[in-house]
């Protein structure tokens, strides 16, 4: 799944936002990132950094009396991230998975295309199904 969007910013400076996961809490339209504590920017494929989730956000998970107890104790949990690949001021896309668990089955990043010579940039953020290799 990916979404299109314009502006008249330029691409590196886009790039630099996208590619740093402590602004990710910044631009998240779900509400479930919370903060990405020792993250650096992204800079090399393989590169790891955490991101404290909360699911409920989403409102999908069924009210039931046990779920409820579950999400008052243990509401926000943590995941791994993994950058799959890394073109400098073009793409950055990177694997998700649970603590102690291997990937989750998708890849989510951002693709910067500048629209002309001129500064402004088009940008799609990205979510879709890991190659069978990046689920390792």
């Amino acid at each position: 799944m990916s979404g299109p969007r314009t502006g008249p910013v330029p691409a590196h400076a886009i790039f630099r936002l996208v590619s740093d996961p402590a602004r990710h809490v910044d631009i998240d339209g779900s509400g479930m990132l919370q903060a990405a504590p020792g993250a650096r920017p992204l800079t090399a494929v393989g590169q790891m950094f955490d991101m404290d989730m909360d699911r409920r956000p989403l409102r999908d998970v069924p009210n039931t009396r046990a779920l409820h107890q579950l999400v008052m104790t243990v509401p926000d949990y943590l995941v791994r991230c993994t950058v799959t690949r890394l073109i400098p001021g073009r793409l950055v896309e990177w694997t998700v998975r649970a603590a102690g668990k291997p990937p989750a089955g998708h890849v989510y990043g951002w693709q910067i295309e500048p629209l002309t010579a001129a500064p402004p940039a088009g940008v799609a953020g990205r979510s879709r199904p890991a190659a069978p290799h990046q689920r390792r």
